[in-house]
């Protein structure tokens, strides 16, 4: 390999010749283990391979299991969009770490302890996705069932906002749901519930259901799960599985570091078989994932897509910070032999999680076989990377211009946008913050009117660190001018985005500063939603 080149690792025409060496070994029946299959692709250790790309542990110091390390060398390899993403989620987690803690920590404590408002705010930016992600996919569209009744299930709920968003596309729909009960730590729910045909609260990876054949749950233990089978007289033609672990959940939140990854695994399972136990042949599901990069996401995309129809999506607006992304998998075939399988190697997985080891208190779920590494690099690689490009895409675009891992060049537009960022997920508004390197009149045209009190509110933290000449008072509207900001343009009392100099300027802010003069070409401007 030309060491001249990426970091002693080519990314041009490297797909091909992974391709070429993949189907060569399963021509010739090698099944190679982890290491010696990174060397047969990539001429070098999978150490090696690794540092040479920088790629590190986890935020937490966490160790990336063997194959999802080969799995993100073969990615950054073949996909420019990925290695961009891995480099700037590494900056965040390790060359910016004070500031990336920072951001992270924020984010927790906001998701763990909201306002009504924010319950309010974060069941909207649930709506907007799903109407974001049906533009894309047309999930609300069911072909098989043009004018019949069509059925929803939403697994984990609370708010409700994709159940929302179903029914406002087509209020004939027939919706189900099950959701944590807020007693117990879960969401509280925001839509009306009679809206609902049938609800239920109940901790969804309690069900007896999921027991593997020829396997029981401990006698210890039968009391603690339920014999229940919800809503399984119906069939089901969209599956939301939107479940996180929740660090309030009674159950596991003194216990949520140390079991979270195998909590992960009992939770995604419940979800797979609740939903493909009760889907309605030729149905959709469409769940929530994280890191197309890792081995657990691609092995679940490479799974879907022997059965169904295997989309990506990945919001633009709302998360786009956040390696989270949802599988679309449509027009399943409920009978098919693959379907089958996975739903009981998923059973196997959900006991092991929940029972595993010799006190039958769970394990996490165990490395792959050598063999479904191969394979999965050999009959799904190029395709994982065609599913996978335009999720990183979005997450590097928006990671690059976060103050924790944007570019470092300057530093003081990455870290105002970053900060407009988190307040619009807490607002739940769209604000778009760019450079833009022309006059005033190109500003103007740029800015919206009718930027609401409520924006002005809350950006103005933002404002005033970024703005410090200015004095802000409730209820009055300001202009910034010179500096950082630009001229001519001012945001009134009520929130509205105005011409000219109409709006208060304190005059100790502006003792030797013209108003109405251009600042820097380095114009911040903000769009209400």
């Amino acid at each position: 390999m030309d060491s001249s080149t990426n970091n002693g690792l080519l990314l041009s025409g490297e797909l091909d010749s992974f391709k070429n060496k993949l189907a060569t070994l399963k021509d010739t029946g090698k099944n190679l283990n982890v290491e010696d299959l990174a060397k047969e692709l990539f001429g070098l250790t999978l150490e090696d391979a690794s540092n040479d790309l920088g790629i590190r542990d986890g935020p937490n110091g966490e160790r990336p299991t063997k194959a999802s390390q080969l799995l993100k060398v073969y990615l950054i390899l073949s996909d420019e969009e990925c290695k961009r993403v891995v480099e700037l989620r590494s900056r965040g987690w390790h060359d910016n770490k004070e500031d990336g803690d920072a951001h992270f920590k924020q984010q927790r404590e906001r998701a763990d302890s909201t306002t009504p408002e924010g319950e309010r705010g974060f069941y909207k930016m649930m709506q907007q996705i799903g109407e974001e992600m049906h533009n894309a996919h047309s999930i609300f569209s069911i072909p098989f069932v043009p004018d019949g009744q069509v059925n929803i299930l939403d697994l984990c709920m609370a708010p409700g906002g994709y159940t929302a968003a179903a029914l406002d596309y087509r209020n004939s729909f027939k919706a189900y749901a099950i959701t944590l009960d807020p007693r117990c730590g879960g969401h509280n729910v925001i839509i009306d519930t009679n809206r609902l045909q049938g609800f239920r609260y109940h901790d969804i990876t309690m069900f007896k259901e999921f027991c593997p054949n020829g396997k029981d749950i401990p006698e210890d233990f039968k009391s603690k799960f339920s014999d229940i089978k919800p809503f399984t007289f119906i069939k089901y033609h969209l599956v939301f599985a939107d479940g996180k672990t929740l660090r309030t959940h009674d159950r596991i939140k003194d216990t949520y570091n140390a079991n979270l990854s195998k909590e992960t695994v009992r939770l995604q399972t419940s979800q797979l078989i609740l939903a493909m136990n009760r889907m309605h042949n030729g149905g959709t599901l469409v769940m929530l994932l994280h890191k197309i990069d890792t081995w657990h996401s691609a092995f679940m995309l490479y799974t879907f897509s022997k059965f169904a129809k295997v989309e990506v999506f990945k919001p633009v607006k709302k998360h786009a910070t956040r390696s989270s992304f949802y599988i679309i998998a449509k027009d399943i075939k409920v009978n098919h032999p693959e379907t089958i399988k996975a739903i009981e190697e998923w059973k196997k997985d959900w006991f092991y999680a929940t029972f595993g080891g010799p006190d039958n208190m769970g394990l996490a779920k165990e490395e792959p076989t050598n063999e479904i590494v191969q394979e999965l690099l050999t009959e799904f690689g190029p395709t994982l990377i065609e599913l996978g490009h335009k999720a990183w895409m979005i997450q590097a675009n928006a990671l690059s211009h976060t103050s924790y891992a944007g570019s470092t060049t300057d530093g003081k537009l990455e870290k105002i946008s970053g900060e407009i960022n988190e307040i619009s997920e807490k607002l739940n508004l769209e604000v778009k913050v760019k450079e833009i390197a022309v006059g005033l009149e190109s500003l103007m045209d740029r800015v919206k009117q009718g930027l609401r009190k409520r924006i002005w509110c809350g950006i103005k933290g933002v404002f005033r660190d970024h703005h410090e000449a200015f004095k802000m008072e409730r209820g009055v509207g300001y202009a910034p001018i010179g500096g950082r900001g630009a001229g001519c343009w001012s945001v009134a009392s009520d929130g509205q985005v105005i011409p000219g100099e109409k709006a208060k300027i304190d005059d100790e802010a502006t003792a030797g500063c013209k108003p109405g003069t251009n600042g820097d070409n380095r114009a911040i401007f903000m769009m209400g939603a």
